[in-house]
């Protein structure tokens, strides 16, 4: 019996200004069914992102994405980030699927 793919993990959500990193535990599909570079597999604080907003791999093995916004969040607020129906580069499903993960913006701005 060929044993089960890891299944991957939120590390991290990260939030300064008007963008939003979620970093995985490992690399992520990105393109087709799954890929973590898909806007509608993210929800803040129960609601998908405005119009306007973008996400890209913020890296070559797509571990982080970025999202862009068109708004900026205040500073030091408390969200709730949901992503669901992403997979892993190997195939393998989130951990959990959904994942909610809260996390708090940045209080100092990381533009000059």
């Amino acid at each position: 019996m060929t044993p089960a793919a890891p299944r991957p993990t939120i590390y991290i959500v990260h939030s300064a200004d008007n963008y939003i990193h979620v970093q995985y535990d490992r690399a992520m599909r990105q393109s087709g069914p799954g890929a973590a570079n898909v806007l509608s597999s993210y929800q803040m604080d129960g609601l998908p992102f405005a119009a306007g907003s973008t996400i890209i791999c913020g890296s070559p093995t797509c571990d982080v994405v970025r999202i862009d916004m068109p708004q900026f969040l205040p500073r030091g607020s408390p969200h709730l980030m949901r992503v669901a129906g992403v997979v892993g580069a190997n195939g393998a499903s989130l951990d959990p699927d959904p994942t909610v993960t809260a996390f708090r913006t940045d209080l100092q701005s990381e533009t000059p």
